[in-house]
């Protein structure tokens, strides 16, 4: 997760916890928190803007946190194969596996990573493939080959579709990178 998001979510969950803490006062009154607000001196309707305003804070976050869960695609960690025959789950590991150690085949290619996802009800693959070649010239034509052998696995041989590949190719003498969507 990056940086940014953690922090945004770390705030948006104390935010939260403080409402929570708020209508736990409000509903369940404890005398030192009543005694400490009494004590600020602080007008009855900033208390009840503040409060509203953390509950619509809440309101927001809550519709936020079920947007995603209803609308953000679903990851499966297997693809399933049904025939007369019966049924085969074949793990995401294992299919990147396949396509990292066919990949390894080429000899200029070294440090192969293949992250492989398999998302939605029609089950498209995604796939992000992380290569350091040894060659400085063609990087373009070798990420195109590179991208044509993954996608021969998945289509030919697994009968997966295939959403997106994208191929992060670094040349292994020189600073040249190259990404291939």
């Amino acid at each position: 997760m990056k940086k940014a998001n953690k922090i945004i979510l770390i705030a948006l969950t104390l935010i939260g916890l403080l409402q929570v803490f708020w209508f736990t006062a409000l509903t369940y009154p404890i005398k030192p928190i009543i005694n400490w607000i009494n004590s600020l001196n602080v007008p009855k309707n900033w208390l009840t803007y503040l409060s509203l305003a953390l509950a619509a804070i809440s309101t927001l976050i809550y519709i936020f946190i079920l947007m995603y869960a209803l609308f953000s695609p679903t990851k499966y960690q297997e693809i399933k194969f049904t025939s007369s025959n019966g049924k085969l789950r074949i793990s995401t590991n294992v299919v990147e596996k396949m396509i990292t150690r066919r990949l390894k085949e080429i000899p200029s290619l070294k440090k192969v990573n293949v992250q492989l996802k398999i998302l939605g009800k029609k089950r498209h693959a995604k796939m992000l493939i992380s290569v350091l070649s040894n060659e400085t010239k063609n990087l373009p034509q070798l990420g195109d080959y590179i991208k044509e052998i993954a996608n021969e696995q998945l289509i030919d041989h697994l009968n997966v579709p295939i959403k997106k590949t994208i191929i992060n190719l670094s040349s292994n003498t020189t600073d040249k990178k190259i990404k291939v969507t």
